[in-house]
């Protein structure tokens, strides 16, 4: 295959602005959209290498894979391996254990199975997932387990039909990508069947190069189309921010824009000529090693700090990506490519003993819940997984949501005290259930993360909510309480928040607006029945790349953490909350009450520290309150609610 320097120039086009994104740099808002760049060019060069030994009749399995490894492999198992000690210095058990399980992961290429199904509301923030990015290569790899035997065996078809069926593979994979995308956002952002068909364009630019007589295009037409395809790239890497919808009809901006420079860019060409200069290809080269090194490097760092690394070292570390990258390509990439030195026997060796090595790390660490005799430190408490009808594998159980939901008498009766919402709303059930007891009214917990259609419509989308819960609400006549609580500073944007949808993160009006509509549309209802209804305003939130454990730690050596929370602090992100509350309290008066419990938290203190004086935890996460600092709430509604 003719080597092309604009291919590789490329390649810099596409990890430089992922490695700007990762690094928090606003400007480069769209830059996670390198990847697909990468998936295109994939695409493109590993079909070429098939489809030529395909066409004279030496194509081998073995071959492809041992080709593979050889690129795959050695410098993965290198960062891998420079990982370890920094991971046994600084990760706290929580940690340690998750980079265990990634550790297995990536040596299976299984990390984005891992990380979809472990980016749930629960999870830690990405910034602090040191192998994260492999799940891209682990994307590819599934391709090419699947890509190359589909060739070999519909290889006695004419290429006209096999483009058929792939062209038929590409319109399936699109739909789901753009189902998916707002759907199910975390399966179609790592899953295979959302993300083969951008691999694809770069298969189809191959087949369209392997037809020996087609016409070059003409100079006129090369440049155009090659200049659109780079401003097609710098559009997205510019304009497209985390609300885009990804992978969906937006990702055909830059794929589309990576086949044309592919299909219309040579060194005859303006495009060509400036991606194949000596910096870009030299970039290009190093690509892979600097994907591989970014991310730890970021990570590691993120870790370390209590807040968001400075500018300056974030670009110091831009800076220490791309050493690091040519180190490893120089002494780990280039000789293990070099079939001279290493054979096919050493490369399935290395390929077998490092991933069983790996392998091996992760299930102790695992097992060993992050080898937590490291540090004398209590592990983080776990979610209250007591709490009936928190957790969909519980829900599912009944053909009704509601009679998985509602506690006591199952029709509920006047007086009542009912709780409605997400996980927020479940880490009340504690204090809320003892006041209920304590005045004998029964008490129902009803979560709207497990009823269809409420994820997020019952707070902020166009959608209209399934009615079942108003309807049975309304049933409740007379005196009654109603507690609507939620995780409003991320339906409401008042932080960037990981676990919410990129794309349902719209602007702070819209969504305020949203909120506010949707809560003027199902009062009525409620307010009309004879109930009250209380708006619980958010618990304390910590900063997203707090280590709860290291911060227990910390307290125990010196009586000091990293993670409080200033008073002052907590209060601003929660201004637009307070605004909607207000706004329809307002308009409900008598009716409508808002509650603050984040004083009752912070006991007159200008600080909230979410580790006890003994060490154990009143947090088991960024934004979740534990059962026994839940429990300290009981006072406030006591006093609260006549």
């Amino acid at each position: 295959m003719e080597y092309r320097r604009e291919i590789d120039g490329l390649r810099a086009l596409a990890v430089l602005p992922v490695i700007l994104f990762h690094a928090g740099f606003q400007f480069f808002s769209g830059g996670f959209i390198g990847v697909d760049i990468f998936f295109v060019i994939s695409g493109y060069l590993i079909t070429s290498i098939i489809l030529s030994d395909l066409e004279v009749g030496k194509f081998s399995i073995l071959s492809f894979y041992e080709r593979r490894a050889r690129r795959i492999l050695p410098v993965l198992f290198f960062v891998l391996f420079a990982c370890l000690p920094f991971a046994w210095l600084w990760l706290y058990p929580q940690d340690m254990k998750s980079f265990a399980q990634s550790l297995v992961a990536v040596s299976i290429f299984a990390s984005n199975i891992l990380f979809w199904t472990t980016s749930g509301y629960f999870d830690a923030a990405t910034e602090l997932k040191p192998l994260l990015h492999t799940w891209s290569l682990a994307v590819e790899e599934q391709y090419y387990v699947l890509f190359p035997i589909f060739l070999v065996l519909t290889w006695r078809l004419d290429k006209r039909r096999i483009l058929i069926i792939l062209g038929a593979v590409f319109v399936l994979s699109l739909i789901a990508a753009q189902w998916g995308s707002t759907a199910k956002p975390s399966a179609a952002f790592y899953l295979l069947p959302t993300r083969a068909w951008e691999l694809l364009i770069g298969s189809f630019v191959a087949f369209y190069f392997s037809y020996p007589n087609n016409p070059r295009p003409a100079k006129a037409l090369s440049e155009l189309a090659s200049s659109a395809g780079l401003l097609l790239i710098i559009y997205s890497i510019f304009a497209f921010n985390k609300h885009t919808p990804f992978p969906s009809l937006y990702t055909l901006v830059p794929t589309v824009g990576a086949a044309l420079i592919i299909i219309f860019a040579d060194q005859t060409t303006l495009i060509g000529r400036i991606l194949g200069n000596k910096i870009f290809v030299g970039l290009g080269l190093i690509s892979y090693s600097a994907y591989l090194w970014h991310q730890p490097l970021f990570a590691f760092t993120r870790h370390l700090t209590t807040g968001e690394p400075s500018k300056l070292i974030l670009g110091a570390l831009v800076i220490a990506t791309f050493v690091l990258a040519s180190l490893s390509w120089k002494f780990v990439e280039t000789p293990f490519r070099n079939k001279q030195k290493f054979s096919r026997k050493h490369i399935f060796i290395l390929s077998i003993l490092g991933s069983t090595v790996f392998i091996a790390i992760g299930v102790l660490g695992n097992y060993t819940n992050g080898f937590k005799s490291r540090f004398d430190i209590a592990l983080l408490p776990k979610p209250w997984s007591e709490i009936k009808c928190h957790g969909k594998a519980v829900v599912s159980q009944f053909e009704d949501p509601l009679a998985a939901c509602l506690g006591g008498d199952r029709n509920g009766k006047a007086g009542d005290i009912f709780l409605i919402g997400d996980s927020h709303a479940a880490q009340l059930t504690f204090p809320l259930k003892s006041l209920a007891e304590s005045r004998a009214k029964d008490f129902h917990f009803i979560n709207t993360e497990d009823l269809k259609d409420f994820p997020y419509s019952f707070w902020i989308s166009d959608v209209v909510s399934d009615d079942r819960l108003l309807r049975h609400l309304a049933k409740v006549s007379d005196a009654g309480d109603i507690f609507v609580v939620a995780f409003h500073r991320g339906y409401l944007n008042e932080i960037r928040d990981e676990h919410i949808p990129m794309h349902a993160q719209a602007s702070l009006n819209e969504k305020t607006t949203k909120f506010i509509q949707n809560m003027e549309r199902h009062l009525p209802h409620l307010v009309g029945a004879g109930l009250r209804i209380y708006f619980v305003k958010d618990t304390p939130l910590l900063p997203t790349n707090t280590s709860l454990e290291k911060c227990a730690y910390l307290k125990n050596q010196s009586n000091t953490s990293p993670c409080t929370v200033s008073f002052d602090q907590d209060q601003q992100t929660r201004s637009r909350q307070s605004l909607a509350f207000d706004k329809l309290a307002l308009s409900y008066s008598n009716k409508v009450t808002v509650l603050d419990p984040l004083p009752a938290l912070y006991q007159g203190q200008k600080f909230f520290n979410p580790i006890y004086a003994n060490g154990t935890y009143k947090m088991f996460d960024q934004h979740h309150l534990t059962e026994a600092a839940s429990l300290q709430l009981l006072p406030y509604f006591q006093v609260a609610i006549p």
